[in-house]
């Protein structure tokens, strides 16, 4: 049963930028970005009661370097 859900919600994943709209995936996208960091600090200050910000620094960090590589490297059209 675990492999046929497994294999079913892969396929949906894979087929669904050729039939999703490009607000659908970018919504997916940015789940897929914040759920493992909610997750994570969900897990170390809710169960454990500590309140850890290495999480959010690396994710911080990430988001300022992309900041970067997008404004040098990426065309805007218009």
């Amino acid at each position: 049963m675990f492999w046929t859900c497994f294999a079913a919600v892969a396929v949906i994943a894979l087929a669904y930028p050729t039939f999703g709209s490009a607000f659908g995936l970018s919504n997916l996208a940015n789940f897929c970005l914040y759920v493992p960091m909610a997750l994570g600090l969900a897990l170390l200050w809710g169960y454990n009661g500590v309140l850890s910000f290495g999480q959010t620094a690396f994710f911080v960090i990430a988001g300022y370097v992309y900041g970067l590589v997008a404004g040098n490297l990426i065309d805007i059209p218009g």
